[in-house]
């Protein structure tokens, strides 16, 4: 037996610890993430179906209208002050280990903290300058004290995520959707003002802050850092990333600034209608496809061929997931405008309809987007982002004064193309070497041209022709082996 100083009777230094996700199961387990963040979402709706109706019919249409001002107001400087911080920090955190890392996390949570500051205080000047009345300049800065408390959650919500985590991740999100949706009620019953309610974030957003910091306990330092001289390295490689996803966001949004000028304004709200639904089922792709970003982000650090393997991966299951949720939007185009606008505005639906390519289209950009940002081809997502704004604003200009709102829908689906052309050849010339080959793109076209002539010929509703789209296709999917093997495996396994 050996002495217990040798060598063999020594633990392993944590150096020499394999990296979670440079683990065989990693994919598994981001896969089975996926799964439960797809679920957390749905269980967000309905939280939202709850609490946002409630909100409406309790403060009636003036109110909830200067709360809305407030929520917009406060929402785009969150959209500004994140400036790429989230993705490039779930990056870094991948890829740094030890003191490199805690510090980085610290001089993020740090540096996230001073520009949401710094945008609270901007808000609470335009309101004040604006005329805002009293109490909307109160309530954008007790909104905006939410919005910081927000920023400290979410950034620490980074390790979770990182390192596979995604139930925990999951959960603490949840308990905020929870605390806020239980605070409106509670506020409606105690007949509240309008300030309170823009004050429950802070409630809600500050349980998930200590739920997420206990869930991190020695993961990483949870205390921020102020070394301004560091913060110069993180913007560089942030602003950039914040830039492309500004730009992304914003040629989405183009064609409606061009309708409300162009077109009448009956055509301008049958174009917004249809593209508040797209709106919500484009965080769909945007978060599925994140959950992988720590698996790759730390493939390109470390192995390229895993990378190249990942990557070819992940752009099948974003083929079969976009075509899924594409067709399952087109076939319930007429069910989603009903719900959420009704009779009033069924010439929603074939503009909707036009827009559900997106979806498929989001699936593909964000599985390109990820990989370049990976490689830290930042300077390629914002050229890939404006070629989109700039073709979208050509055709939504050329389209929405001759085919209205349908015109519009097309300029955005063309835009999205573009986006995925120019990331295509972006990724192609930064890594010549690797390939992603789409030899399970003619199983996808397949399932789903049968399962479209299925719903479409199908003498039914449109629930259940959508019904019939989503059964066929997944059953196609799986039997013509569309869908990834690892798919498979991991959502087999229950643990």
């Amino acid at each position: 037996m050996p002495l217990p100083s040798t060598p063999a009777a020594d633990p392993p230094a944590p150096s020499e610890a394999p990296h979670v996700l440079d683990a065989p199961e990693a994919g598994g387990r981001a896969i089975r993430g996926a799964v439960l963040r797809t679920a957390g979402f749905a269980a967000g709706s309905l939280l939202a179906l709850v609490s946002a109706p409630l909100l409406i019919r309790y403060l009636g249409v003036v109110d909830f209208g200067r709360y809305t001002t407030v929520v917009s107001l406060i929402a785009l400087v969150g959209g500004l002050t994140e400036a790429g911080l989230g993705p490039v920090g779930v990056r870094e955190y991948a890829v740094l280990e030890g003191a490199a890392r805690d510090r980085f996390m610290r001089n993020l949570l740090g540096l996230r903290l001073a520009l949401t500051t710094g945008g609270v205080a901007a808000a609470t000047a335009f309101a004040v300058i604006a005329g805002y009345d009293d109490e909307l300049v109160l309530g954008t800065v007790v909104a905006g004290a939410g919005l910081l408390v927000q920023a400290s959650a979410f950034t620490l919500t980074i390790p979770l995520g990182a390192e596979l985590r995604l139930g925990r991740q999951v959960a603490a999100e949840l308990v905020g959707q929870v605390a806020f949706v239980a605070l409106v009620v509670a506020l409606v019953v105690g007949a509240a003002t309008l300030v309170p309610f823009l004050a429950a974030p802070i409630v809600s957003y500050g349980l998930m802050l200590v739920v997420t910091a206990r869930l991190v306990a020695g993961m990483v330092a949870r205390r921020p850092a102020f070394e301004v001289r560091s913060w110069g390295g993180v913007l560089r490689d942030t602003l950039p990333v914040g830039l492309a996803m500004a730009v992304h966001s914003l040629y989405l949004r183009v064609v409606i600034l061009i309708m409300s000028i162009v077109a009448a304004p009956f055509a301008t709200g049958l174009f917004a209608t249809s593209f508040r639904v797209t709106e919500v089922l484009l965080v769909i792709p945007v978060m599925l496809v994140g959950t992988m970003f720590p698996v790759v982000a730390r493939a390109a650090h470390t192995d390229e061929a895993r990378l190249a393997y990942a990557s070819e991966r992940i752009l099948r299951t974003s083929l079969v997931a976009g075509v899924l949720l594409a067709g399952a939007t087109a076939f319930g185009a007429g069910v989603a405008i009903d719900i959420v606008a009704g009779d009033e505005a069924a010439g929603a639906v074939p503009v909707l309809r036009i827009q559900s390519a997106i979806l498929l289209l989001a699936f593909v950009s964000a599985t390109l987007g990820t990989v370049l940002l990976s490689l830290r081809h930042h300077r390629a997502l914002v050229v890939s982002s404006a070629i989109a704004f700039a073709v979208t604003l050509v055709l939504g200009l050329a389209l929405v004064g001759t085919s209205g709102a349908q015109g519009g829908a097309i300029a955005t689906v063309l835009g999205e193309i573009s986006l995925v052309v120019a990331q295509w050849v972006a990724l192609r010339r930064a890594a010549p070497g690797m390939r992603l080959p789409l030899s399970g793109l003619p199983r996808v076209v397949a399932a789903g041209g049968i399962a479209a002539g299925a719903a479409a010929l199908a003498p039914v509703p449109d629930a259940a022709a959508t019904a019939i789209f989503v059964v066929v296709y997944v059953g196609l999917a799986f039997a013509l082996r569309a869908v990834p093997s690892e798919i498979v495996t991991a959502l087999r396994r229950r643990r």
